[in-house]
């Protein structure tokens, strides 16, 4: 949102006039939320390559999700470009100190941020054999008064439905969770547990559905049974067997896999013997990270991949907070690009899902945002994950990762 508009605040009560609109409801969704996205016409923005220190900003934010996420769970699947989204949406509502420390946190102006999401975004495929599809949302309460140039950005930007509900009624959260289970293509089924507390204004939804089959199908026979040698102890397991392109460096092995298509690929990174999967976490820099994905070694491993699933849950507040986020969270947050009432973040919570088996990988994101009144080798190498190890989908255009996720135990 440009801060050099002129602000003005509307009530929802006056778009539910200025329009014949009725309840809404999605065909095989069922969400009765009022839904107020007719009324706010896109406006072509240009889909700009991608700004510099984007990838950067981005994957520093990656590296301190994962960081997070295994502090708490141990093995986790995150998605950083879920949560860079719907903070981007919070993002180009907020004002001042506010807005200063959001844009430090990644380096990189709400502009900048905006017009390489956009970008990102719309590379996106919707094929029968890889399909990357991105949804957002609005879930506002129905006498908030919301500045008409930030639910533009929103609709221009990312597309944003938007909805007028009581925040607080055991029906929004029957919606939104209906809305995320469509957009996730049903691998998250429920993001909301309970309703909104009584101060809740203002609710942003993002979600994020990764459907690839391997470009190169694992063969018949190539399925065979193992051992996970795990943090907490060995598992069986069963091993998916190919040979793939290798990347390596002193403190790590790896390869790459591509899905359908060759636009995204799945990596892993198995530290070297005596380095545990949690230091070479640690110690990661997005320097190194890019480093490994851009070698041409020109050399194939020989891979032995686990199938597995992964779910995790995540509160987010505390992520940002350690990345100098601090007054968005407090009474004194300014967000007034959002609207003239007094807001702030009450919390941020994302859910991941992955599955790799023989077929390709199926992974699913939503993150929510709550905002509340505020007042080199002679011998061809081996890249065994039959121990802890890092892995990530990957565009291949940016290698940013869409998931990113630690396996201590498959």
């Amino acid at each position: 949102m440009n801060p050099r508009q002129r602000k003005r605040p509307l009530r929802l009560g006056a778009l539910l006039l200025a329009g014949s609109l009725a309840l809404v409801g999605f065909a095989g969704c069922g969400i009765r939320a009022q839904e107020l996205t007719r009324q706010i016409q896109p406006q072509a923005v240009e889909r700009a390559a991608i700004r510099d220190g984007f990838r950067e900003g981005a994957m520093k934010l990656a590296l301190a999700q994962l960081r997070a996420a295994e502090a708490e769970n141990g093995s986790a699947v995150v998605s950083p470009a879920s949560l860079l989204s719907v903070l981007a949406m919070a993002q180009a509502g907020a004002e001042g100190e506010t807005r200063a420390e959001m844009e430090a946190a990644l380096g990189l102006s709400t502009e900048a941020l905006l017009e390489s999401l956009a970008a990102y975004a719309s590379a996106f495929p919707e094929r029968e054999d890889v399909a990357v599809h991105a949804a957002n949302s609005l879930w506002l309460a129905p006498n908030l008064s919301v500045e008409e140039a930030f639910l533009q950005t929103m609709a221009d930007y990312f597309d944003a439905q938007v909805f007028c509900t009581d925040l607080t009624a055991a029906s929004t959260v029957r919606d939104a969770n209906r809305w995320v289970e469509e957009h996730t293509r049903g691998k998250i089924d429920r993001m909301l547990d309970e309703p909104l507390p009584e101060d809740a204004r203002m609710l942003l939804l993002g979600a994020l559905s990764f459907d690839a089959e391997w470009q190169t199908p694992f063969s018949q026979g190539s399925v065979v049974p193992g051992t996970f040698h795990g943090t907490a102890g060995d598992q069986e397991a069963e091993f998916l067997l190919s040979q793939e392109e290798y990347f390596a460096n002193e403190r790590v092995s790896g390869f790459r896999k591509y899905y359908a298509g060759g636009d995204y690929s799945f990596v892993a990174f198995l530290p070297a013997e005596g380095l545990d999967v949690t230091q070479l976490l640690s110690t990661l820099t997005a320097e190194e990270y890019f480093s490994l994905l851009e070698q041409d070694s020109g050399r194939s491993a020989d891979i032995a991949l686990p199938k597995w699933e992964a779910q995790t849950q995540m509160d987010c507040g505390a992520l940002l907070q350690s990345m100098g986020v601090q007054r968005a969270f407090t009474t004194l947050a300014q967000f007034g690009g959002m609207s003239p009432e007094p807001l702030y973040i009450g919390k941020i919570v994302q859910k991941a899902t992955l599955t790799v088996d023989e077929r390709g990988t199926s992974a699913g994101a939503a993150t929510e945002i709550e905002m509340r009144d505020g007042a080199a080798f002679t011998e061809r190498p081996e890249v065994r994950l039959d121990r802890p190890f890092v892995y990530a989908v990957v565009d291949n255009a940016t290698q940013l990762p869409l998931f990113f996720g630690v396996a201590h135990g498959v």
